[in-house]
């Protein structure tokens, strides 16, 4: 999670330099270590989780049976396979209800497409009671080498996204923040993509910018509750109150440790 990988994005040590700012605070400095799990809260008795595992799993249900039929965005160019379609149906759910969620599966089988599909519906929602007005931009967090991936699914399966990529040098990125930190024009799509790598640069002047939702891909690489990454997610960015969606190749895989982050990443 350093940010100092070579993937093109300049570093931190790299930003101080550049045009005599002075230099930005360091990662450690900024996110200091945390233990990995906080101490027990006794409030947390086990009664009171399964209450309210109970009645989230109610409220996803009912929010299940409401959309059970809905058809797929028709801004979406693709034709969504059936469990495409359950898995779009399963993740408007969740936001509906106001949680967040964790899509699992094998590797091509579409998750990147039912993100796309979960922006799109999302969209039309917002404009669908203002005569098509309403405007959304959304956030997704991916390693740097899938960027391009996402980038051109959005491009063949959902034209009418505008995509911004938050990458490059330090006055590249300034551009492109000072543009997401503006409101969004009447009815426009906008899908922000940025690396973890560049995400931990810029987090703090990030923070002020309101997405409609977030897809965390390859969110394995959250680890633990002390990684930087995850905390830069809850912490610096404030994502907590903004549906996010994570994706994972790895489910069957995951350690309990790990399970049990991003798990908390969502709630």
């Amino acid at each position: 999670e350093a940010a100092g990988e070579s993937h093109g994005d300049q570093t931190e040590d790299d930003e101080a330099e550049e045009g005599g700012r002075p230099p930005r605070r360091s990662l450690s400095s900024r996110l200091p270590k945390k233990p990995v799990f906080e101490a027990n809260n006794d409030r947390r008795t086990i009664e009171s989780l399964r209450q309210r595992v109970d009645e989230i799993a109610a409220s996803i249900a009912a929010a299940k049976a409401q959309h059970a039929s809905l058809p797929q965005p028709a801004a979406l160019t693709a034709t969504l396979r059936e469990y495409q379609l359950e898995g779009f149906r399963w993740a408007v759910a969740l936001e509906s209800c106001g949680h967040s969620g964790i899509l699992g599966d094998e590797m091509g089988l579409g998750k990147t497409l039912q993100a796309i599909a979960l922006f799109a519906h999302l969209h039309a929602a917002a404009g669908a009671g203002a005569a098509g007005a309403g405007a959304a931009r959304f956030l997704v967090l991916a390693p740097l080498s899938t960027l391009a991936g996402w980038g051109a699914q959005l491009a063949d399966f959902c034209p009418s996204a505008t995509v911004v990529l938050y990458s490059g040098g330090a006055a590249e990125r300034e551009a492109r923040r000072r543009a997401l930190l503006s409101p969004p024009a009447t009815g426009s799509f906008e899908v922000c993509l940025a690396s973890y790598e560049v995400l931990l640069l810029d987090a703090p002047q990030l923070k002020p910018v309101v997405w409609r939702a977030v897809v965390v891909d390859e969110a394995h690489r959250l680890k633990n509750r002390s990684s930087a990454l995850y905390r830069c997610l809850l912490d610096e960015l404030g994502l907590g109150g903004t549906p996010r969606l994570l994706l994972t190749g790895t489910t069957l895989t995951l350690t309990l440790t790990l399970t049990l982050t991003l798990t908390l990443t969502l709630t």
